[in-house]
This record gives structure tokens, sequence and C-alpha cells, in this order.
């Protein structure tokens, strides 16, 4: 069988429209310093979706026919900051940290997006402040196959990609009341579900916390002033009552990091089989023991030091995501949900390459409706490296 033009996924039908936000500060508020600007290269994503399914010509494969794999779909959802820090640059990218976020959302739903439900909320609510996320996308199935074969934005997926556009908020950060206000639909969700946090701060925003200067978000800044007087280790800027915060306008404890009530949040989806993965973008370095502490709290810890998913910029993004997409969708073994028509005349295909059949290096079947991928092609599906596995009829098998 001769071989098609293969391509790599690089988001073929995204138009791109740049535009510049203003009026956005940094996350909370209190201090005389100057917040942080969005930069003027923050910019808008537009999806174009098609409501028309793309013929499966258009994917470039032989054959005509694919067949789907047979299991229970199993849910993601995304739960995404978008306070103001979210408007500054991520490097590698033309695109704000928000915006960066939503096209490797894209990205990973391109290729998966028929194998899972999906669903979404953003953190802080339409009121900005402190207000608890509020979910903008129901969770429900993603487009049919012949998008994600052609590599096409559906009417599923762009509808969650513009439900998620919006202003970018001035405001704090309130994680574990977003998770509390999310975890009724999610509970009542067929099959399992996983929770995907995005952040590039710390959660704060409880009226009621109490911390010490190590987890006060003021103490943490370097030289960072209120009414003149610098936050350091003599003065508790998070304390509550105190006079001169009071003289200031600050409501010190909403920037203590909220640490437990959202280890707790995370632990309760946790019980429920709900795990949470975390990702954490630039300036969430600092509170790299938290971030560590949820991803343990959520079932899903990496190995070594760092074990949520650490971004410094738009590879580091998209890799992380694709990584976390595996992990939740990839099987080596799939089942199929209808025996092949002719299994002589069954190719499959990884991101639009044909792998060969072969018992070490490709793919063989483990009965009439089952199929496993072996060696080095599995190990590229579990590491994240390729996500779009398809199964198609009508050619002759490539035999390696």
């Amino acid at each position: 069988m001769g071989r098609s033009t293969m391509r790599q996924y690089v988001l073929p039908t995204l138009a791109l429209t740049v535009a510049v936000a203003t009026g956005m500060g940094a996350c909370g508020s209190g201090g005389d310093k100057e917040a942080a600007q969005p930069t003027p290269d923050a910019g808008l994503l537009d999806f174009d979706a098609t409501d028309q399914p793309p013929p499966l010509d258009a994917a470039g494969y032989c054959g005509n026919r694919l067949i789907e794999t047979a299991a229970t779909p199993k849910n993601l959802y995304f739960v995404v900051d978008r306070s103001s820090s979210m408007a500054n640059a991520l490097e590698g990218s033309d695109l704000n940290r928000f915006e960066s976020m939503r096209q490797a959302i894209a990205g990973v739903l391109v290729e998966v997006g028929y194998r899972v439900n999906y669903g979404g909320a953003v953190f802080p609510g339409p009121d900005g402040g402190c207000a608890p996320g509020v979910e903008v996308f129901p969770t429900q199935p993603g487009d049919p196959i012949n998008y994600s074969a052609t590599g096409t934005v559906g009417p599923t997926l762009g509808e969650f990609m513009n439900s998620l556009a919006g202003e970018l908020a001035k405001s704090g950060t309130p994680l574990s009341p977003t998770l509390e206000a999310i975890a009724p639909p999610l509970r009542e969700l067929e099959g399992e579900t996983f929770v995907i946090v995005a952040t590039d701060g710390h959660p704060n925003c409880n009226p009621d916390a109490v911390c010490g200067v190590e987890d006060c978000y003021y103490n943490m800044l370097p030289d960072w002033e209120i009414g003149g007087r610098v936050c350091d280790e003599t003065w508790n800027c998070c304390a509550a009552d105190d006079p001169d915060l009071k003289a200031a306008g600050v409501d010190g404890p909403i920037q203590c990091v909220d640490r437990q009530p959202t280890l707790d949040a995370i632990r309760g989806l946790a019980s429920d089989g709900i795990r949470t993965y975390v990702i954490g973008l630039p300036d969430s370095l600092a509170f790299k023991g938290l971030l560590n502490e949820m991803a343990v709290a959520g079932g899903t810890a990496q190995e070594g030091s760092t074990q949520y998913f650490p971004v410094e910029n738009a590879e580091d993004l998209s890799a992380q995501l694709r990584k976390i997409g595996a992990e939740v969708v990839v099987s080596c073994e799939l089942e199929l949900d209808e025996p092949p028509p002719d299994p002589d005349m069954v190719n499959v295909y990884l991101d639009a390459e044909p792998l060969p059949q072969d018992d070490e290096e490709g793919w063989s079947y483990t009965g009439p409706m089952s199929i496993e991928i072996h060696g080095a092609a599995c190990d590229s599906l579990l590491a994240g490296e390729v996500l779009n596995v398809q199964i198609v009829a009508g050619c002759p098998t490539e035999i390696h």
C-alpha cells in the first residue's frame, strides 16, 4: 500500500485575531505598587468551527471506514484560572497565558475529543474579585470521529472554546470554593472523571484564613509596601484586624495561601473517584510545595521532586497537556465496537502515520474485536507523543 502524505497536527483551522487587552491588574489588591499589566501582544483566539463533518477522504487515510473503540467515554473537566495575571506573556507564544491555555486545550481535544466527554469552568466568577468560579460548559460528548480524523474543530469544541473566552478579571484566585461549586455536577457524571486545574498563582480569597508571613502573598513579594510600610518578617500583611492594614483598605486574610481548604476540596473529589491534575503556569513556582501537595491529594502526582505539571513556555504547555491527555485517554490495548469487515483490510494510524502490523514494533490482533500496539509505538502513546489513534478499514493491511 502506498503511503499518503502525512501531517503533524498544528491547529490548521484556527483563525487568529489579535487584540490588545486593557484594564487588567494583578491578582489581588491592596498594595501601593503598580499592578502587573498585560503584555501588548496578548491575543485572542477565534475558533472557526464547521457544522458539517468533513469527509474522511480529507484525512488522507487509505480506506474509508473508521472503526471506533468500544469503551465508556471518560470525562475531562478543565478548571482554568482567568485572573488578570493570566494576561501576561507566555514564552514562545504570541498569545497570553489564558489564550495559550485555550489553544492547548483545543489542540488536545481536536485529537481525542471524539473519545471523551468534556466540560469546563473558569475562576473567579463573572463578578471578579473573590467570587467562586462558574461552570461555563456542561460536560458533554465531543464531536464525531471525522473531525478528529481530519484535524478539524467541530461545533462542540468550537462552542466550548468560545465559552472559555472572555475578559480576564482583576481579582484573586478562589480555587477551593470553585472546586466545591463544581463538585456536585461532576459526581453525577457516568464513567471516570478527571479534573485539570490550570493556574499561574496560588489559591487565596479565604476571608477566614489565618497564616504567618511564610504563607502571606504580600510578604512573599520583594519589598512590597502597604501604606508606605514594607511587608517583611516583622509585619504580617495578611493579619486580621491589623490597624495599618485596615487604614490602607486591605483585607489581609484573603491573601493568605488557602492551603487546607484547597487540599480538602481536592481530597473530597478524590474520595468520589475524581482525580485532579494540576498545571502550574509561570509565576507559580513560588508555590511549588502546595502544587505538589495538590497533585498528591488529587492522585496524579508525578515521580520526582516536581509532582505537578510545571509550565514555563508554550512548548511546555502543549507537552504537559498532551501527557495528561495520554494518561487519561490512551491505552495500547484497544477494544473495538465492531469486528472489522475483513481483518486483512485494516490499518492502524498514529497521528495520521500508518503503523505496520507487527508483533514487536507495530500492532496485532489479540482477538476478533481487539488490537494491541507494541514496542516504541506504545511507548510514544503512553508518553503523550502521539494522541490520535485511528483504525481504518478498506485497504490491504500494511505488514512490517
